[in-house]
Formats: C-alpha cells, sequence, structure tokens
C-alpha cells in the first residue's frame, strides 16, 4: 500500500514553536509542556524513519506521503475544560502558522518527498496550500464554523480565481507559475493579523450537555 505518515508540530522543537506562538502571534497564555517535545518523536529520527520508509516503499513500487501535522499538546489553563484535564490541543489558525513552518523545514531537508497539509485551512488560504504543491490538502476546523460543508464551494472559487489570474488549467501549472515557496508561505502568514491571538473567538458554550438526537439545531452539520 501506498503510505502516509502523520506527523506532530513538536517536530519543530519547543523554542520554535514557543517563539512563533508567543513572539510572532501573540498567544502568550498558551503554554506548551517540555515532556510533551522530549517524548514525541524527534527530527533526526523523524528524518530517518523517512529516509528509511522511502527506499522501501521504493523497492515495492509504492509511496510514501508525510502529512503535517497533527494538533498540538498545549497545556489546559483555561475554564473551558474541567479542571483535572491536563492537555488541551491547538488547532485553527495558530497551528496554520506552525504547520507552514514545519513544511518549510521538511522541504529544505527532504525537498522530494510529497506532503499532504492538515491545519487551519480556509477558503483565504486554501490556494496558497494548492501553490505549495500539498496534496491532499484537508479541511476540519473550518467546517465546524457556521455552514459546515456548504462552506467548500468557496475554496474551489478561489482556486479557480487564482489559477486564472495566473493563466493556468492545472494544478501542477499552478504550483510553478505561482513561484510560491514555503518560506514566503511561513513569512506571509506570521505577518497576517488574522492568525494572530486578538483576532481568536473562543467557540460558544451552550451551558448544557448533548444527548443522543439532541440537536441544538446550529446547522453546523449541513
Amino acid at each position: 500500500l501506498d503510505v502516509t505518515v502523520k506527523l506532530n508540530p513538536t517536530l519543530l522543537g519547543k523554542e520554535e514553536v514557543d517563539g512563533l506562538l508567543h513572539d510572532v502571534l501573540g498567544y502568550e497564555d498558551v503554554g506548551t509542556r517540555a515532556e510533551d517535545f522530549e517524548k514525541d518523536l524527534q527530527w533526526g529520527h523523524a528524518l530517518e524513519m523517512t529516509d528509511r520508509l522511502v527506499e522501501r516503499a521504493r523497492a515495492l513500487g509504492r509511496e510514501l506521503r508525510l502529512k503535517l501535522s497533527n494538533t498540538l499538546v498545549v497545556r489546559n489553563h483555561r475554564a473551558f475544560f474541567p479542571p483535572g484535564e491536563e492537555a488541551m490541543y491547538l488547532s485553527g489558525p495558530p497551528l496554520h502558522v506552525l504547520t507552514l513552518a514545519l513544511v518549510d523545514r521538511f522541504r529544505r531537508a527532504r525537498p522530494a518527498v510529497p506532503l499532504s497539509f492538515s491545519a487551519g485551512v480556509d477558503n483565504r488560504n486554501f490556494a496558497d496550500c494548492v501553490a505549495l504543491g500539498l496534496a491532499p490538502v484537508t479541511v476540519c476546523t473550518d467546517l465546524l464554523k457556521p455552514g459546515g460543508y456548504g462552506r467548500l464551494p468557496k475554496y474551489l472559487e478561489n482556486l479557480e480565481e487564482r489559477m486564472r489570474g495566473l493563466g493556468v488549467r492545472t494544478i501542477g501549472d499552478s504550483v510553478v507559475a505561482g513561484g510560491l515557496d514555503a518560506a514566503t508561505a511561513v513569512a506571509r502568514a506570521a505577518a497576517d493579523l488574522r492568525y494572530r491571538a486578538e483576532a481568536l473567538r473562543p467557540p460558544r458554550r451552550i451551558g448544557r450537555h448533548l444527548a443522543l438526537f439532541d440537536c441544538i439545531n446550529c446547522d453546523k452539520c449541513l
């Protein structure tokens, strides 16, 4: 089988993760834990594993792909979750910037390894993800917002507009014509105010537990 291995943003290392979260994006209240970085897959081991599996896949006529990235485990510091929960998991806008930085790191170290992407994707950054040659590009957090799957057509409309602007008809040609690299994408996202802490809007808490078939009629599943 062709295999995709999903990796964690801890591969960036605690120093770089904290620098992006706190100094660049302003999520000063989000605390990472050293033990989560220490017990997770290390960068050198990740490269060794990738090289080994790429050779094994090639020998079998198959392909290894890396998916970036999983959610980031952080310290539970808010009242939204029960105090007994020591950890919670970061996704959405800040994870998008972190994972782009991880894409850049892998592209520099192993440029030939194909990458899949899943981190804070929405209709405004989808075309950039495609232009980076990331495939497939996976959407999750954005579909939990009002409109649900109805939000998806705008993704393709924005991609089509980008491709028309470049005068291309295929994804491959758009990657070449766009000339976007991961380092540029990281810098652009890091400078975008919508990824910053001040733009964060926590989900609304409804104040009760939902039982089976007890729908609050929010239309998020449509």
